[in-house]
């Protein structure tokens, strides 16, 4: 019969060497740009010098037919893995990667679109909803 505080320790101590094998960051990419950053956006007035003086240099910038467009992306987000692997470097000289981790990174966007005479004549953000599988294994 094993004592109950011994059963208890053994499982802190499982846990304790699951966890250890967890790892999570935060990935962040360029500026986040809110849409108090852009409030002084007008369509018709606002110019592509005083976008480019309050956001910065955008990230792209492209050519068509109805004039200049400019992109600025970020993204602020977590990633998160597990190493089952790790518990194996108590018991054994190799230790075998085992790894679980979500590590997708969401780009969000900002587009200005100018006319032939580098005027603003629409803007708009780009949400891009992360799709999650069926089977979610990550709280993040």
């Amino acid at each position: 019969m094993i004592p109950s505080w011994l059963s208890g320790g053994l499982l802190v101590a499982l846990c304790v060497a699951l966890m250890t094998g967890c790892s999570v960051r935060r990935v962040v990419v360029n500026d986040v740009v809110a849409p108090s950053n852009v409030a002084f956006i007008q369509s018709g007035t606002t110019t592509l010098p005083q976008v480019v003086a309050q956001l910065g240099a955008p990230d792209e910038i492209l050519d068509s037919e109805f004039g200049l467009a400019t992109i600025y992306q970020w993204s602020d987000t977590k990633a998160s893995g597990v190493d089952f692997g790790f518990i194996f470097r108590f018991f054994s000289p190799y230790s075998p990667s085992m790894t679980l981790a979500k590590t997708g990174i969401d780009m969000e966007q900002f587009h200005v679109h100018y006319d032939s005479q580098g005027v603003v004549r629409m803007f708009g953000f780009t949400r891009h909803e992360p799709i999650r599988p069926l089977l979610w294994f990550w709280p993040f």
